[in-house]
């Protein structure tokens, strides 16, 4: 027998972060005490455009799934439910997408 299916939408949300590095001339007697008041400071400064992408750092956003309407066309990833529960996707299952 065939499961009943539907469709839902999955939204995926990951927070990435950027930054900047440089080395910076400073007088000799400034303290290490001083490296976060200068960090701070110079946060306002440097341009946006020399910004780099941190692509080892993620973090989780919201993530949801909801209904869509079946009266639409979509491109859909088939997933079956297992004797146990589990979603899965059906080609793990050796079924292909229909």
């Amino acid at each position: 027998m065939k499961q009943p299916t539907k469709l839902v939408r999955v939204n995926l949300a990951a927070m990435t972060r950027v930054e900047w590095s440089g080395v910076v001339r400073v007088p000799a007697d400034v303290g290490k005490g001083e490296y976060e008041e200068l960090a701070r400071q110079m946060y306002d400064t440097v341009d946006g455009d020399e910004w780099q992408a941190d692509t080892e750092f993620w973090d989780r956003g919201t993530c949801y799934g909801e209904d869509i309407d079946e009266l639409e066309e979509h491109e859909a990833i088939a997933y079956i439910q297992t004797e146990d529960g589990d979603l899965v996707a059906a080609e793990q299952k050796g079924v292909k997408h229909g």
